[in-house]
């Protein structure tokens, strides 16, 4: 191929997970990279049912890659829509390879479609870390696996995501691990732990206590209530935060009564990073979690790790530095947390922490996407 290649991603919206990689895949030019977002809702005011409430990020989403929106607004019409597929089919015609982010939307099943009609290869990006049983007829069973038989591989975000991939049959996998802006959440911490005793306080905790946050949607599925249970069995030998918002948490909040526990709601990037600073430990209790990228942003913010065994990034960034447990066994978790806060303690533990997050850094992912990207297309020529 001559002169750069010309890489194209297709997501949903503007995420403020994803923003910093393009922004580096952009600034390092090693690809010609447009994304073509299907909507805008990232930019805007949006209601969430997980949270509950109607927030906006504060941080720059788009203001530093290529990106095209193929609809704007809450509501677009057919016409609105069918005005962007026909731009994203067009796109697609453009692009040297392309990456699809998911396979179950009508956008990303377009774009799949129009990079098999004009034979541009693609590459799937998922966070899945398992795979439900559905019968051989059901769409949820073969359509995962002619979206991935038929690419040109997966880009894996850990070591559960790759095992994916190729149960469901991609010719190749490539490593591009799941990634937040470190340097940010970092610098944060670090202003914040350098006056953490009024950082603290702020939040209503007590001195001479350590810390246990969880942060996250108040559903079921992350299941908030096994925190609150917790902070019953440990007492008051540390001080919960509840980071977060949505529709459990008038119940949470009357179970934790006379609890050791503050509710801080929800919480932007920058207001996380404060809390998560103020803790020694972060607990993700999770049912199903596909990667878990606040354990990712947590450990960034010097906090050790305790999820449990349902939760994505187990095997790639807890193992070996926190702990992990058997989802829903509250004493299970009670000795792991008891574990972990001693780990916090530890001397060596913060450079540990640093040191468990090199692999996962954008830099690290941005070097996984320009490979894969690369790779693909010289195969092609």
């Amino acid at each position: 191929m001559f002169g750069r290649v010309k890489a194209g991603v297709v997501t949903s919206h503007p995420i403020q997970y994803f923003s910093p990689l393009y922004d580096l895949l952009d600034k390092r030019g090693a690809v010609d990279l447009t994304v073509a977002y299907g909507n805008d809702a990232g930019l805007r005011p949006t209601w969430d049912p997980g949270f509950g409430i109607e927030y906006k990020w504060d941080i720059d989403l788009v203001g530093k890659h290529h990106h095209v929106f193929l609809t704007r607004g809450a509501n677009p019409s057919h016409l609105e829509k069918a005005i962007g597929y026909k731009q994203l089919i067009s796109l697609v015609r453009e692009w040297d390879v392309v990456v699809i982010n998911g396979y179950a939307t009508r956008l990303t099943a377009i774009a799949i479609a129009a990079c098999r009609i004009a034979s541009v290869p693609y590459l799937l990006r998922t966070d899945t870390s398992a795979r439900s049983t559905h019968p051989v007829i059901s769409p949820r069973h073969w359509w995962p696996r002619y979206a991935s038989q038929r690419s040109a591989g997966g880009l894996a975000v850990g070591q559960k995501n790759a095992l994916v991939h190729r149960s469901l049959g991609s010719p190749l996998v490539f490593y591009a691990p799941f990634a937040i802006d470190v340097d940010r959440f970092q610098t944060t911490a670090s202003r914040v732990r350098s006056n953490r005793k009024r950082n603290r306080q702020d939040l209503g905790v007590p001195e001479g206590v350590q810390v246990v946050a969880f942060a996250g949607k108040f559903v079921d599925i992350k299941r908030p209530e096994d925190v609150v249970a917790l902070a019953v069995l440990m007492g008051d030998s540390a001080h919960f935060l509840m980071i977060g918002d949505g529709p459990r948490m008038q119940t949470l909040r009357a179970a934790a009564e006379g609890l050791p526990i503050t509710f801080t709601g929800f919480l932007n990037q920058e207001q996380i990073a404060e809390a998560l600073a103020c803790a020694d430990v972060l607990v993700l209790p999770s049912m199903h979690e596909a990667w878990g990228l606040i354990v990712n942003e947590g450990i960034a913010c010097g906090c050790v790790p305790v999820v449990s065994d349902r939760v994505g990034c187990g095997p790639d960034l807890v193992n070996g530095i926190g702990e992990v447990y058997p989802v829903g066994d509250v004493e299970g978790l009670a000795v792991a947390v008891e574990r972990a806060l001693r780990t916090a303690q530890a001397r060596d533990t913060p450079t540990r922490l640093t040191e468990r997050l090199t692999g996962f850094s954008l830099e690290a992912c941005a070097a996984g996407y320009e490979s894969a990207l690369l790779a693909v297309c010289e195969s092609d020529d």
